[in-house]
């Protein structure tokens, strides 16, 4: 017997995108889009993150736009995109976390939220 399971529905990642548009309004395009490329700049220039690892973290940071300053795509699609192992991307994610460069929301369901900052 094959285990079937069923397709998430897409009102599931409507609310979803909902749920964390409400958390996390639309920011300001010019000073959000300048932040972003200092950003960019500085996360291509960490010698300590290998190849893999900035390209993945750079895929999470191409989904962030003003109007969205966020992203939830899980792992496995990051994964898929990119061409690694999950491992690569939770190491990427952590040290960039660590470093102050991403701030991650964790959910217990449904994926975690990736925003992009700036260490004090």
């Amino acid at each position: 017997m094959t285990s079937q399971t069923k397709p998430v529905s897409a009102s599931f990642h409507s609310r979803r995108f909902d749920e964390i548009s409400e958390r996390y309004p639309p920011e300001d395009v010019r000073a959000y889009l300048t932040m972003q490329r200092r950003w960019i700049r500085r996360v291509t220039q960490m010698q300590h993150l290998t190849p893999i690892q900035r390209c993945a973290v750079l895929f999470i940071g191409s989904f962030m736009t003003p109007s969205t300053p966020f992203c939830f795509a899980g792992m496995h699609y990051i994964c898929k995109c990119v061409g690694c192992e999950r491992t690569s991307v939770n190491r990427a994610v952590t040290q960039l976390e660590q470093d102050g460069y991403l701030k991650v929301d964790r959910q217990k369901r449904g994926g975690n939220v990736y925003r992009i900052s700036f260490p004090i």
